[in-house]
């Protein structure tokens, strides 16, 4: 395979997710908590999140056209940014959401530590129809690459009011075990490859640089969706 070959495979996957998305419109924060018509108010308040400014990803779909396409997700939606203040108030379309919102934050200090946050809700269409409309099912998941709290919800209902999304960063630094030795013993190995054999170190200085010679994570819990 030859170099533009190799070029254009790499980066046609790229284009066909950007086109994917073209149609989706993008959110815009606004500063007052006044209703436009047809629209209602999507806050998302931080607490405790002291020196940290979150990423957010936010990507929702109507729910009728979500079953018109047979349960097939394209964002309508979709909003990324750093969430700067404690408050921050998005206008929505009127109508019922399915989608995500995944809210993130990673601090790294390279051969020393890093700490981790993110937190993803699953915007889901009958995620449980026996409970009640705002219900959240949490669950961790954890990984040699990340740790990150899931939480699943039911559909979101915007129609003419706020709906309010509150969300709390635990104090609580966790010592990620999984990733800590991922990162260590990938080090180690690359030390005894034949490229490093004359620089054993080089493989470890490599990923305790990279991610840190110990990783954390901190929870974002969902206090409040409604």
């Amino acid at each position: 395979m030859n170099k533009k070959s190799f070029l254009i495979l790499f980066i046609l996957p790229f284009l066909i997710l950007k086109c994917a998305n073209s149609n989706a419109k993008s959110l815009s924060i606004v500063e007052n908590e006044f209703l436009s018509e047809g629209r209602s108010n999507f806050t998302i308040i931080l607490k405790e999140f002291v020196n940290v400014k979150p990423t957010v990803n936010i990507k929702l779909m109507r729910k009728d056209n979500y079953l018109k396409l047979n349960n097939e997700f394209s964002s309508e939606l979709e909003y990324e940014g750093i969430l700067s203040n404690n408050k921050t108030i998005f206008q929505i379309p009127n109508g019922d959401y399915v989608g995500s919102i995944t809210i993130s934050k990673k601090d790294l200090i390279p051969f020393y530590t890093s700490v981790e946050r993110k937190t993803i809700i699953n915007i889901k269409d009958k995620f449980s129809k026996s409970l009640q409309e705002n219900y959240c099912n949490e669950f961790t998941t954890h990984t040699i690459y990340s740790v990150f709290v899931n939480y699943d919800c039911n559909t979101i209902n915007f129609s003419n009011s706020n709906v309010s999304l509150i969300l709390v960063l635990n104090k609580n630094e966790i010592l990620s075990e999984e990733k800590t030795g991922f990162f260590w013993l990938a080090g180690i190995l690359a030390g005894f490859s034949p490229m490093l054999i004359n620089h054993p170190y080089a493989g470890v200085l490599f990923y305790t640089g990279l991610g840190g010679a110990v990783q954390y994570w901190q929870k974002i819990e969902l206090i409040e969706l409604k």
